[in-house]
């Protein structure tokens, strides 16, 4: 596996298989940063909920009640873009939030009980709403 200049990662490997054939296979998977292999046909809940970066955004708590952290020393004190989507890929909102010593603090008491996928400049995780 490695990453792609586009933000995206490439798969590859080989299968044997046995038999009257001994057939060996090769594949090759390209991925967008989404990690979606068609990106007019991916569920957002499909995306990795992790980051390659050196040091990983922590996100908590999960399951969450009426706020969710967003923790990395990455973030700085910037202004940073958040995007929730519902567990049905509907877009819920987008909103700038001002990072404070490495963490944003998201109120999410208005939304109801379910999964969520939240992107914060691009990385995603999974979050599950009580």
């Amino acid at each position: 596996m490695i990453r792609t200049s586009d933000g995206g990662y490439l798969f590859s490997g080989v299968t044997n298989s046995t038999g009257p054939q001994n057939t060996q296979d090769a594949w090759l998977l390209k991925v967008d940063s989404n990690g979606c292999i068609d990106p007019l046909n991916c569920s957002p809940l499909s995306a990795p909920d992790w980051t390659m970066d050196e040091k990983p955004m922590l996100v908590y708590p999960n399951p969450a009640g009426s706020e969710i952290y967003f923790e990395q020393q990455s973030l700085a004190d910037k202004i940073w873009t958040v995007t929730c989507i519902s567990g049905t890929g509907t877009s819920i909102y987008t909103k700038a939030i001002q990072a404070q010593a490495g963490r944003i603090r998201l109120d999410v008491s208005d939304l109801p009980p379910g999964l969520y996928l939240f992107r914060v400049n691009g990385t995603h995780f999974k979050v599950m709403k009580e």
